[in-house]
């Protein structure tokens, strides 16, 4: 899908890692190879990577079903939930961030934290704590929308 959509904004390999700061090598790796779209890219560089080849991050990941789904929960909303997971069950932040197999203390510091962590570690993080990750996913590289 990623390939698809920069043959269709007619930019070459080279001028879309250009934009995003990234090497070639890096972006071609993220056409070879599907999984990398979800655990390479932090969630703001797959952001500004479907700006660069006008398409939505829920599309680049999912395809043309996802076309249309609204983000129906902001990175507060994650961290709010995480905090009060936290506080509901007893256990600590790393224990719970053992549970993840992500370290979440970074999200309870600042909700924008989640703009570092990969599609992956968004799908853990809402998958524990009872979200729907995809709803959570941003539209936009800039904070708070």
């Amino acid at each position: 899908r990623i390939r698809d959509a920069r043959l269709k904004s007619e930019l070459d390999q080279s001028e879309i890692a250009g934009r995003l700061g990234w090497s070639v090598a890096s972006y071609g790796d993220l056409e070879m190879y599907d999984d990398e779209a979800f655990t390479v890219p932090s969630l703001r560089d797959l952001v500004r990577l479907a700006e660069v080849v006008s398409v939505e991050p829920r599309v680049l990941l999912l395809g043309a079903e996802a076309h249309g789904v609204q983000r129906t929960f902001t990175f507060r909303d994650v961290a709010e939930r995480v905090a009060r997971r936290v506080a509901d069950s007893g256990v600590t932040v790393a224990e719970l961030g053992d549970e993840i197999g992500f370290d979440v203390q970074p999200l309870l510091d600042s909700s924008e934290a989640l703009w570092d962590y990969d599609v992956e570690a968004l799908y853990h993080i809402c998958k524990t704590v009872g979200m729907d990750w995809v709803a959570a996913l941003p539209d936009s590289p800039t904070p708070g929308k």
